[in-house]
C-alpha cells in the first residue's frame, strides 16, 4: 500500500483500523508498522476523530428532513420510471420477437445429426462408471460390452444410412 492510499482510507474511514475495508486493512497496518510518515498521517486523523467525537449530536429538524426528502423524490420517480420503461420494452420485444417453430425434425435434419455409435446398454449401465475413472469407458472399448462386428475404421458422419 502507498501513503496516498492510506491517506484516502484515513480521510474516508478515520484512524480506527476496524473501520477500514477488510481487503486493505492488513496492508495498511503493515505500512503503519514500517513507516513513520504513515504513523504521522494516522495520528493526525486520530486527532480529527477525537475532535469530531466531542461535537454534540445534531438531529435535523423535521422541516429540513422534509426538504431533503422532497428534493430526492423526483430522482426516485425518474429511476422507477426508467425501470418500468425498460421492463415494458423487454416485454414488447419478447411478445413481438420471431418464434422458432417447434416440431419434429425432418429426415434430412436427422441424417445430418449422424449416427449414434455407442450401444444403449453401455449408456444405461451404471457398472461402466467408477469413481476412480477420469473418463468413463463407453462403447466397444468397455470390457463388459460386446459390440460384435464393430467397424475398425470410423464411419464418415456425412454418410446417411437407410
Amino acid at each position: 500500500m502507498r501513503l496516498e492510499r492510506l491517506a484516502e482510507l484515513l480521510d474516508a474511514y478515520g484512524a480506527r483500523p476496524e473501520r477500514w475495508p477488510i481487503p486493505e486493512r492488513a496492508s495498511a497496518l503493515a505500512l503503519l508498522a514500517r513507516s513513520a510518515e504513515a504513523r504521522a498521517l494516522r495520528d493526525r486523523a486520530a486527532r480529527l476523530d477525537a475532535l469530531l467525537d466531542r461535537l454534540p449530536e445534531v438531529v435535523p429538524s423535521p422541516r429540513l428532513t422534509a426538504r431533503v426528502l422532497r428534493a430526492a423524490r423526483p430522482r426516485r420517480v425518474a429511476v422507477w420510471g426508467a425501470v418500468a420503461l425498460a421492463a415494458a420494452a423487454g416485454l414488447a420485444l419478447w411478445l413481438t420477437g420471431p418464434r422458432v417453430p417447434r416440431g419434429a425434425l425432418d429426415a434430412a435434419a436427422l441424417a445430418r445429426l449422424g449416427e449414434l455409435r455407442t450401444p444403449t446398454d453401455a449408456l444405461l449401465a451404471a457398472s461402466d462408471l467408477d469413481a476412480d475413472d477420469i473418463v468413463p469407458a463407453f462403447g466397444c472399448e468397455a470390457p463388459d460390452v460386446d459390440c460384435g462386428d464393430a467397424p475398425s475404421t470410423p464411419l464418415d458422419p456425412r454418410e446417411v444410412h437407410a
